[in-house]
């Protein structure tokens, strides 16, 4: 009763419960006011902070100099912000920026000199038709003879395709590398050996080609998978007469992840490779006269037949030559057949009506 009374007391008088009524002389809202008072001339006798951006582009000279009221900054422990950090710890944007500039260029040239280099035809009738824009590097392909006659156009125009990879990294400036070639010994018996002499005229080196050749199917499918895990030639080539799909799929697993192409040529008779990424058909086709003698042969021919390719067409068909000067492939129509057999043969058919 006697609190209640008290209460009621205070009310009547004007003083809110929980102030007292001498609070520096004043009413308990008057001391309020003188306070928050107080506290605004502290906050305005402060030195106003500049913005980041502004100091970094003008650095203050005196830390009395002053300044716009719009660059003030209330910082201030009654508002209970952190205190601005000085100038000398502030980073360096600029120097963040050049430094990311320069670590991106290395990167981005870092990965285009690792990126696997492109192994075209030369021809955009071709190179076009595939899913890679030509062959694809890390990747099993097959060449098929199309009859026991044409072993050597295959063997010639697998020659061709090296000598086109070989070229593309002379340009890039990576280099000549070594090829793998494996041989089985009925290959050598029946086809013979590859010929130094003939091969410098195609434009290869001997000593670029590593030899091997075996009895064993085992040990050459052995010797090539070494060689693509070797990362040592910049191609490897196999003359055997059938594989297997296990076969095949190993030798692509290992082309695959060593980004090193594997040719193989197979018997004209068998099936082909399964995990293939394509499968050529070649047969020879008669060479135009040369440019200089018209009884000498000029470049060689073939009959190519696109027979299969992985996420792309098949059964496409052409027929190239090759360039010793362009060092690539070239389309050949039948508008440019212009072989003394096709004159003669048009001059005979004309004189019989």
């Amino acid at each position: 009763m006697q609190l209640e009374n008290k209460y009621r007391k205070n009310v009547l008088n004007g003083n809110p419960p929980g102030f007292s009524a001498k609070a520096g002389g004043m009413r308990p809202r008057s001391a309020l006011i003188e306070k928050l008072r107080t506290d605004i001339r502290t906050i305005e006798q402060r030195t106003p902070q500049r913005p980041q951006q502004e100091l970094l582009q003008n650095p203050p000279q005196n830390s009395m100099s002053p300044s716009s009221p719009h660059d003030m900054e209330p910082v201030s422990p009654a508002c209970f912000f952190p205190e601005a950090e000085p100038f000398a710890k502030l980073p360096n944007f600029s120097s963040q920026s050049q430094h990311f500039r320069e670590e991106k260029a290395e990167e981005i040239k870092k990965t285009s000199a690792s990126s696997p280099l492109p192994w075209t035809f030369g021809v955009p009738e071709i190179d076009g038709m595939l899913p890679w824009i030509g062959l694809k590097t890390s990747g099993l392909h097959e060449i098929k003879p199309a009859h026991y006659r044409d072993m050597a156009a295959a063997r010639i125009f697998a020659l061709g395709l090296l000598t086109r990879r070989m070229h593309i990294r002379r340009t890039r400036k990576q280099g000549n590398s070594s090829v793998l070639w494996c041989l089985s010994d009925m290959s050598v018996r029946e086809f013979g050996t590859p010929y130094g002499p003939g091969l410098m005229q195609f434009g290869l080196q001997p000593e670029t080609f590593v030899m091997a050749q075996s009895s064993n199917k085992r040990n050459l499918l052995w010797t090539m998978e070494e060689g693509l895990k070797a990362h040592a030639p910049v191609a490897v080539l196999g003359e055997i007469d059938a594989v297997t799909f296990i076969e095949a799929r190993r030798l692509a697993l290992a082309s695959e992840t060593h980004e090193i192409p594997c040719l193989i040529i197979s018997n004209q008779n068998t099936a082909g490779a399964g995990a293939a990424l394509t499968r050529w058909r070649i047969a020879s086709a008669p060479s135009a006269s040369h440019t200089f003698d018209s009884h000498a042969p000029g470049a060689p021919r073939w009959h190519i037949i696109l027979e299969r390719t992985r996420h792309g067409p098949s059964g496409l068909n052409w027929t190239v030559e090759w360039s010793h000067e362009a060092c690539c492939f070239r389309l050949v129509t039948s508008l440019a057949n212009r072989t003394p057999e096709t004159r003669r043969d048009r001059y005979a058919h004309a004189s019989f009506g």
